[in-house]
């Protein structure tokens, strides 16, 4: 095994003045250019509200949009992030995402939901872009509803 310090890997070029030394190397992001122009929603106190930027719920395209509103029972633990993964696992054909507070995640994905850190107490925003949007909402928020299930 070779010997590795520290000092073998590059830090950024902070120091240099612009046009000295070498230039940072920048992966492109694909994504950027649809990035810059979705939607977003944020949620203060009162719940989901709309930025300037519009709405998720009302991008082009869209075959329907529904919105629900859920005071959660429980933490959004690993258990509950994950039913809601297997709901919107199964309607591929929709965009379906969670916000709570600043925070925004893929249902689709079990990290990014638990990610959002939401507590029992929190207002959770469902947001569905797609066909049976009202539909698929409402199965979301009901699992979000759901109280914890006594473990035996």
């Amino acid at each position: 095994m070779l010997p590795v310090s520290f000092d073998d890997f590059s830090r950024p070029d902070t120091e240099a003045a612009p046009g000295e030394g070498p230039e940072p190397r920048r992966t492109p992001n694909p994504h950027a250019a649809t990035h810059a122009a979705t939607p977003h929603t944020a949620a203060g106190p009162t719940g989901p509200r709309e930025t300037p930027e519009g709405d998720p719920a009302a991008r082009p395209g869209a075959d329907g949009a529904a919105r629900r509103l859920v005071v959660l029972p429980k933490h959004l633990h690993a258990r509950p992030a994950g039913q809601v993964a297997q709901v919107a696992a199964r309607h591929r054909d929709a965009v379906i995402e969670l916000v709570a507070g600043e925070r925004r995640a893929n249902a689709r994905s079990v990290l990014a939901v638990m990610g959002l850190g939401a507590l029992a107490g929190t207002e959770v925003g469902v947001v569905v872009t797609g066909p049976r949007a009202d539909e698929i909402a409402d199965e979301l928020a009901g699992v979000l509803r759901r109280p914890e299930e006594a473990d035996g």
